[in-house]
């Protein structure tokens, strides 16, 4: 279902489902982080969109559809994600759809966001996660 009024939406997806419990990376431990960070804010939210066991590479996502359908509708003003990678993992498709929701008046934000919350910050953080991959698979190039 929509949002009931315009306004504040959470998104979150795991590629594992309910994920990590303890450090916070499943769907249960975004949503409560994103909802105390919208409390703290003042947003009233209006919906959760959750694709759970999804993956990033796929950009079909049911929720991320609904919820990119609801925002060509004016039904969402605001959407908070804990982070880039929610959105996807390909960083074309990811800027495309941040300029597409920008363009609808969308303000998204990435509450752990090294680098801001705009077009260009998605890029610098898409590089950013991108070298990480590349240095976690070369031997002795973990990151800690």
């Amino acid at each position: 279902p929509a949002p009931t009024t315009k306004g504040t939406v959470i998104y979150v997806r795991s590629a594992h489902g309910a994920g990590d419990t303890e450090s916070g990376t499943g769907i249960a431990g975004q949503r409560d982080e994103l909802l105390a960070y919208a409390a703290r804010r003042g947003y009233e939210v209006s919906h959760i969109y959750v694709d759970e066991g999804a993956s990033g590479l796929d950009f079909g996502r049911v929720a991320l559809q609904q919820m990119l359908a609801d925002a060509r509708a004016g039904e969402i003003e605001r959407i908070l994600m804990t982070d880039l990678a929610r959105l996807g993992r390909q960083l074309d498709k990811v800027i495309e759809i941040e300029e597409t929701l920008h363009s609808l008046g969308v303000e998204v934000i990435y509450i752990h966001a090294m680098f801001g919350n705009d077009s260009m910050a998605a890029f610098l953080q898409g590089m950013h996660a991108y070298m990480e991959d590349i240095l976690s698979a070369i031997p002795g190039g973990e990151q800690n």
